[in-house]
């Protein structure tokens, strides 16, 4: 009969939600002719009816995965903005610096090294991000942006701890040169650790997510 395969069809679609309703066809649907062979063909793999498959979900994070990505979004640009601040907060503070740790005999050559040490910060970037970056491939890069934030704060806390030029002498711009440095080598490495971060966890929007290291500079 032509109605057995439409019934047997319909009996897969409905039975799985609404069992009640094949129980209640099952009377009908032996009585149509060529049913039973049908449904024991189909039970063989010898049937000719077309496999049904239920719709897979698409693919893509779901909002436990989004969540996360947030997260580190905001966590890496927070942390980005923190080691940004530290560097250049000392530009601010230049004219108070330049009295406090260099010779105070000229102020015009105190400010020119004070702002000379705050751009000393910005050559050694690069060494590293060279260095931290090739740490970060060997070790992880949490383990990265972990030794950049250490390195953050021994630089800060120098500063914040340093005696001035007419305690400890030649000691003090030194140890602010030494400082600066320390807090350019960790910039540059955070930045490149971090960026890379990002982009590992959501490769499919790494654009996006690397503008937030920009755009957390302020």
């Amino acid at each position: 009969s032509r109605l057995a395969p439409l019934a047997y069809v319909l009996t897969i679609l409905v039975s799985p939600r609404h069992p009640e309703v094949r129980a209640d066809a099952t009377p009908f649907l032996n009585s149509l002719p060529g049913y039973d062979e049908l449904k024991a063909g189909a039970g063989h793999g010898k049937g000719h009816l077309m496999t049904l498959s239920t719709p897979t979900a698409m693919s893509g994070p779901d909002a436990t995965t989004k969540k996360n990505i947030t997260r580190l979004i905001v966590a890496t640009s927070v942390g980005n903005a923190l080691e940004w601040y530290d560097i250049s907060v000392y530009a601010y503070f230049a004219v108070y610096l330049s009295k406090a740790f260099f010779p105070a005999n000229d102020p015009t050559t105190s400010l020119l090294l004070t702002f000379g040490s705050f751009g000393l910060s910005f050559l050694i970037r690069p060494i590293g991000g060279v260095v931290l970056g090739a740490y970060a491939d060997r070790h992880g890069r949490k383990a990265s942006l972990m030794l950049s934030i250490v390195l953050m704060t021994f630089g800060t806390l120098v500063l914040a701890l340093m005696p001035t030029y007419q305690t400890i002498g030649i000691l003090a711009p030194i140890a602010v040169l030494l400082a600066r440095l320390v807090q350019g080598f960790s910039a540059g490495g955070e930045f490149g650790s971090s960026t890379a971060f990002l982009v590992e966890h959501m490769p499919e929007r790494r654009g996006f997510v690397a503008s937030w290291q920009f755009a957390s500079q302020g």
